[in-house]
């Protein structure tokens, strides 16, 4: 039975040479019960057409479209990758399935990346060496599972306005025209003016009131039903609030401003400080 999971993953194994990235796919496959779709067996169809490549990413992504959003499968796509617009396009799928994409590269030890692909996690599989599979499963791509899935939206911060996309402040609500900060892995819900992130707030004040239930080893939030908030993901999954989940607290913590500062909870250890890694005060 293949793998159903809250978030469903793309693994886009990429590569120039066809070879090892088809071998790394179909192992991670066999071994994570994913189904895998490979770019290059619906190109070899298309060859007759001038814009075979193009056509050939499209209906990869239209069949990973329906594995995501209808049967809540992960999926693996072998694909060279070799567009700018295929990222994007593998980015904007990633959004709207409500997916988590990390790209897995297919190069050797002493090669280099071709592109930058901020805010999305990448792997690199050495195609010099035998690929064992569950030692990369083991070491690498759990390692990403549980960054994602404990992501607390830290904040990074851009010194340069955004003239291409008309961002808007979740806080203020207003277009944001200078300086910002968003969420490190690219959340379009965790985005806010410069001037909104870094309100003052009495520090030493915040950590004499914040609530017990905070800082105990094992948390227990209390928050009233009717101040409950549900994240995107959960109310997309048909799920209620969750305490265990980190984007409802978010959420309701933000919405009702019951505390001033992005807490960062790292091995269940709750933390109050200004621009620790990259942590602001935003309420």
């Amino acid at each position: 039975m293949q793998e159903l999971v809250d978030r469903p993953m793309i693994l886009a194994v990429k590569g120039h040479l066809q070879k090892p990235r088809v071998e790394v796919a179909c192992k991670l496959a066999k071994h994570l019960k994913y189904p895998l779709i490979d770019q290059d067996e619906i190109t070899s169809v298309l060859q007759t057409s001038e814009h075979f490549d193009e056509i050939s990413f499209d209906i990869v992504l239209k069949i990973a479209s329906m594995q995501l959003t209808e049967l809540k499968l992960a999926v693996i796509i072998s694909t060279p990758l070799s567009q700018d617009t295929h990222f994007d396009k593998l980015k904007h799928l990633e959004k709207s399935a409500g997916a988590i994409l990390v790209i897995i590269q297919c190069l050797p030890k002493d090669g280099s990346s071709d592109y930058d692909i901020g805010g999305v996690s990448k792997l690199t599989v050495d195609t010099t060496k035998q690929f064992d599979v569950e030692d990369f499963v083991l070491k690498e791509l759990d390692k990403v599972k549980k960054r994602i899935y404990r992501h607390l939206h830290a904040l990074t911060f851009s010194n340069k306005p955004n003239i291409e996309t008309r961002l808007q402040c979740k806080r203020c609500r207003e277009v944001i025209s200078g300086p910002s900060y968003q969420c490190i892995l690219g959340c379009d819900e965790y985005i806010f003016d410069k001037a909104c992130a870094e309100l003052q707030v009495d520090l030493e004040q915040v950590r004499k009131n914040c609530p017990d239930y905070l800082t105990r080893r094992e948390p227990e939030y209390l928050f009233p039903r009717e101040l409950r908030q549900n994240c995107n993901i959960c109310e997309y999954n048909g799920r209620e609030f969750s305490d265990s989940c980190h984007d409802c607290l978010f959420q309701t913590n933000l919405k009702d401003a019951m505390i001033a500062t992005l807490i960062c909870m790292s091995a269940a250890f709750c933390w109050h400080e200004p621009f620790l890694t990259t942590m602001t005060s935003i309420l």
